[in-house]
């Protein structure tokens, strides 16, 4: 996660949306801070490119996966979180993605208390979100959160499994994952 921008007063998801810094800098809004986003290291880049495509061939017809699609919590005015891909099938018109089934995040050093912590916890809140996928980028490394009723089934996959996914038509192996990558 980047650091907090110094503003001088919270900030709201319409300000957020209407503000512009004149810079390429990506941010997202944090509980009405602004927070710059760092750029990904490439193996980020490129599992998140690899992951997008076979996420894509395994969606049924009318589902769409979404790179750096944006995710907002319905009736919260103060967050705009930035997934590192996000799967829904309804058309998603908005400055975010619309009713988000399953959420990406790839996990790098820089991010990865954030994104287990505050990230989690605000994709875990959304109601439509079904299933959450935490991915390492340096070992053949997933953690797959399911909701089951209330609550959330978690479940590692390591090494050459699959993932079951509820979303994709068949599961993911993680070869077709990690092999891009050479690992």
């Amino acid at each position: 996660m980047g650091k907090p921008v110094q503003q001088t007063e919270s900030m709201t998801l319409a300000e957020f949306l209407r503000w512009d810094d004149g810079s390429d800098t990506r941010y997202e809004l944090v509980n009405g801070e602004l927070v710059a986003m760092n750029p990904p290291m490439a193996p980020h880049a490129r599992l998140v490119a690899v992951i997008g495509v076979a996420l894509e061939r395994r969606l049924p017809r009318g589902c769409g996966v979404y790179a750096a699609g944006s995710a907002v919590l319905p009736g919260d005015n103060l967050n705009y979180r930035v997934p590192d891909l996000a799967v829904s099938c309804t058309p998603s018109r908005e400055h975010w993605v619309e009713e988000p089934r399953l959420v990406v995040e790839i996990l790098s050093r820089s991010t990865q208390k954030h994104d287990l912590t505050g990230k989690l916890a605000f994709y875990r809140s959304i109601p439509s979100v079904d299933e959450i996928l935490l991915v390492r980028f340096d070992q053949r490394w997933c953690e797959l959160w399911q909701r089951v009723g209330d609550n959330w089934s978690i479940k590692d996959h390591i090494g050459s499994a699959e993932l079951p996914l509820r979303v994709t038509g068949s599961p993911i192996p993680l070869d077709e994952i990690y092999e891009p990558l050479g690992l």
